[in-house]
């Protein structure tokens, strides 16, 4: 009764609500906490998507809007969402140091004034050369590409923010996400984009070596994981960012799984997608993590393929 008292009096901010995960997270947490109490905040003007929702525009680096914002609801969680994805970031990396370093800034600045608590997402991306082809929470991290930077930026802040002022900042490393929503152009988002254009199209273009190797997490996985994270007891947390579990798999694997359900011409045309892949560990060691919260996966590789396809082909009835 404790643990449901202190949820239903928290009042919740989510930036990059739009996005992938916002879009299926927010029903969840206004089921938690209730509509009122669920602020979202994105670029957008409007989101069409939920039917009903508490809603601000608002670009998560404008410091002066959000502080506003910020004073108006007095959030005391903030699910820190907004991000630029890898592929888009390295088409252009001055903005994607913008938004997601600035972003960042903006949002510990705002918790650190609010003593709230904060969630932010890193990536596998983080990881880069050195890191063991399983990687875990105490890898070297060396990333090669800019968004995997401004992902160790972020998580040495949130840490420094953890230490110095007592911010209780959590951050997960998430595995290549994977859902029935086109995730707009990370590096493997042929893995909801081939599905879509083998049913419409009866063919499709895989931008990744068949050989080459992923961890992959089905979106409710993740959801279910974050919410799990923000809800355990301060005490029993070991670290502040931890590493997820993961369905490692290589894209040809994957491509078979879909050739189970849906048939067109598939083919393989690896491209600057590729290298960004190669940079990545093939799979994740999430035992802190399993340790201190409980963190476990629900969808393997069968199950995700089989729901996806099954929501696609539903939702396009």
């Amino acid at each position: 009764i404790n643990m449901l008292r202190k949820f239903s009096t928290s009042k919740v901010l989510v930036t990059g609500g739009a996005g992938q995960v916002g879009v299926l997270f927010i029903p969840k947490l206004q089921k938690i906490y209730g509509v009122e109490n669920v602020l979202v905040t994105d670029l957008k003007d409007s989101l069409p998507n939920l039917k009903t929702v508490n809603y601000e525009q608002c670009d998560a680096t404008d410091e002066k809007k959000m502080t506003e914002i910020c004073s108006k609801f007095k959030p005391n969680v903030i699910y820190h969402l907004a991000s630029m994805l890898s592929a888009p970031s390295e088409m252009n990396p001055q903005l994607a140091l913008k938004v997601n370093i600035g972003s960042l800034h903006n949002m510990l600045e705002r918790a650190r004034e609010l003593q709230a608590q904060i969630f932010s997402a890193s990536t596998i991306a983080a990881f880069g050369e050195g890191a063991a082809k399983i990687a875990g929470d105490n890898e070297p991290m060396n990333p090669a590409t800019i968004y995997g930077i401004t992902k160790v930026h972020m998580e040495l802040l949130g840490k420094y923010y953890h230490k110095r002022w007592g911010i209780d900042f959590r951050c997960v490393r998430i595995p290549i996400v994977t859902s029935d929503i086109a995730a707009g152009g990370g590096a493997a988002s042929f893995t909801v984009d081939m599905i879509h254009d083998l049913i419409q199209k009866k063919k499709a273009v895989i931008p990744i070596s068949p050989e080459n190797r992923f961890p992959l997490i089905y979106l409710p996985d993740l959801l279910d994981s974050i919410l799990q994270l923000m809800q355990t007891d301060n005490q029993k947390l070991t670290r502040r960012v931890y590493t997820m579990a993961s369905i490692g798999v290589s894209a040809e694997e994957y491509v078979n799984e879909v050739k189970k359900y849906l048939s067109g011409d598939i083919e393989f045309k690896p491209d600057f997608r590729d290298d960004v892949v190669k940079t990545w560990p093939e799979g994740t060691d999430s035992r802190n993590a399993e340790r201190d919260w409980g963190h476990k996966l629900n969808y393997d590789l069968p199950k995700t393929v089989k729901d996806i396809i099954d929501r696609i082909t539903k939702s396009s009835h």
